[in-house]
């Protein structure tokens, strides 16, 4: 840590610095690879010398060796690689992806994979995955929700073959099934309501019609306080938005 600190703040040196600093924290890393610090360290020290592929090689490790639960490798390795190598879209993609899974409630890799996916850099079914994640994450955001709810609508307009490998990876792990359980839990539709407001119900109710179908217990329940709603003159919109969603192919 002293010869990073060194190489930093003693230009005229620098290059004797970052010799000794890159070899130290090689030591490190061999004692200790979950280091992620030291990795972070390293990787921009090789960068400093031009040797993009070892700062990569180095992230890379620092991702295998990490534990489950701590995003910061994968945060590290995804921001490198939209900085340093834009081009390779799918390992960013790949990156962003395990990152959601070591925290489910970061906004920012969701909103990198929206950024993939409207350049085309991303597939249907890799955004679907995210999303899935994120709305078990944070379920009482709507983004998520909303997000996947416009991807199984606009696919499901599109592509019937692209619309059923969406819903295959929507439906693994008995996502379908969990999600009736805890996020689509009739008893809590009205509570929901109060305390989140119509725009997560409408978007809930939206991916429940296309897991399960048209007239699923959810999406009716939802549409019936929607049509109480409808009467003080407060749930139009939203029963005008879910009407959207809803519109056969």
């Amino acid at each position: 840590v002293l010869c990073y600190n060194m190489w930093r703040s003693d230009v005229s040196q620098r290059s004797r610095h970052t010799r000794h600093a890159i070899s130290h924290f090689r030591e490190a890393l061999d004692l200790n690879p979950r280091g992620v610090v030291f990795s972070w360290c390293l990787s921009q020290l090789l960068l400093s010398t031009h040797d993009v592929e070892g700062a990569r090689r180095v992230l890379e490790d620092a991702c295998r060796y990490a534990s489950h639960h701590d995003p910061s490798p994968h945060h590290f390795l995804a921001s490198f690689l939209r900085d340093h190598v834009p081009s390779d879209t799918k390992a960013q993609a790949v990156a962003l992806l395990r990152l959601i899974d070591s925290d489910p409630c970061s906004t920012d890799a969701e909103d990198a994979l929206m950024e993939l996916y409207t350049h085309k850099a991303v597939n249907a079914p890799w955004l679907a995955a995210a999303l899935c994640r994120r709305c078990d994450g944070t379920p009482a955001d709507p983004v998520p929700w909303q997000r996947l709810a416009t991807l199984l609508f606009d696919e499901a307009h599109q592509s019937d073959t692209q619309s059923g490998l969406i819903l295959a990876t929507v439906r693994q792990d008995g996502r379908p099934e969990y999600w009736m359980q805890f996020h689509f839990n009739l008893r809590r539709v009205a509570w929901e309501a109060t305390q989140y407001g119509w725009d997560l119900l409408v978007a809930k109710a939206a991916v429940a019609h296309f897991l399960r179908g048209k007239g699923n217990d959810y999406t009716c329940k939802v549409q019936e306080l929607l049509g109480y709603e409808e009467e003080t003159g407060e749930g139009t919109s939203a029963n005008d938005a879910l009407q959207a969603f809803l519109v056969s192919k």
